[in-house]
């Protein structure tokens, strides 16, 4: 079913591809996607829910590298549980994140005019998750790229406490805030104009 709703999310992000090449006087942002009535049918009839998300970007010439990366909180430190760098040259495209429990897998599409596929991070746990509470944020609105610097898109929090509430996407960055919590995670995004090479070897330093 998992990988069903991979190529589900490639198949939406192939419909919405003339949207991908949109631009604002080549500046550079990504924001949540403007879906055709068309997509939105689709999407219906294939029963996605509202945490199945679309995103559309828009770079300057000379990116090299995207990355879609998941995190989880430990210790009040983000640690990198699926995700790295990948080839990536296009000034345009689309990226469409599936999920329902980030600890239980993410599913990511990528669309572009040389890009095309999905890749799933399907974790093995051993936690029981169906009694505990869930506060998902979303990046909502257009937000400005700078290469190298990553975009937090989901912020989710699962804990057992009573009266959770969504946490600003921006507390990515301040992650010692929410140590309060039994589980923490985030999915970003990060364009470079370094290659994968440079940014793997600068990671290793």
């Amino acid at each position: 079913m998992k990988k069903i709703i991979a190529i589900i999310l490639v198949l939406t992000c192939l419909l919405g591809v003339v949207g991908c090449g949109k631009t604002n006087d080549n500046k550079m942002y990504i924001e949540p996607a403007q879906l055709s009535k068309e997509e939105e049918n689709i999407g219906k009839l294939l029963g996605l829910d509202t945490d199945h998300i679309i995103y559309d970007f828009t770079l300057e010439d000379g990116v090299q590298t995207m990355e879609v990366n998941t995190y989880i909180l430990i210790d009040g430190e983000w640690d990198m549980i699926s995700g790295g760098g990948q080839a990536f040259e296009d000034t345009t495209g689309r990226i469409a994140l599936g999920y329902d429990k980030i600890a239980e897998g993410v599913r990511v599409a990528i669309q572009s005019d040389n890009e095309n596929g999905a890749t799933s991070y399907i974790p093995t746990i051993d936690e029981d998750f169906s009694k505990i509470t869930i506060g998902t944020t979303k990046l909502n609105n257009r937000t400005k790229i700078s290469f190298d610097e990553e975009i937090p898109v989901v912020l989710q929090i699962m804990t057992t406490k009573n009266g959770i509430r969504n946490q600003p996407i921006e507390q990515f960055f301040e992650p010692n805030t929410l140590e309060e919590y039994e589980y923490v995670y985030a999915i970003t995004v990060r364009f470079s104009q370094k290659s994968v090479s440079e940014l793997d070897a600068e990671r290793i330093r």
